[in-house]
């Protein structure tokens, strides 16, 4: 939740009192950016 809260993950979407989900395609499109991150720390770019 700290992340979302950063901006540095999508935000869930309330479905009831204890229940949330998140969009899949935000959550793909999150992912996809950490990977890129992570393979160009790890070409040394």
């Amino acid at each position: 939740y700290r992340k979302m809260n950063d901006g540095e993950f999508p935000k869930s979407i309330s479905l009831g009192d204890r229940a949330v989900a998140w969009v899949e395609s935000e959550v793909d499109d999150w992912m996809e950016n950490i990977l890129m991150e992570r393979k160009a720390i790890d070409s040394g770019s």
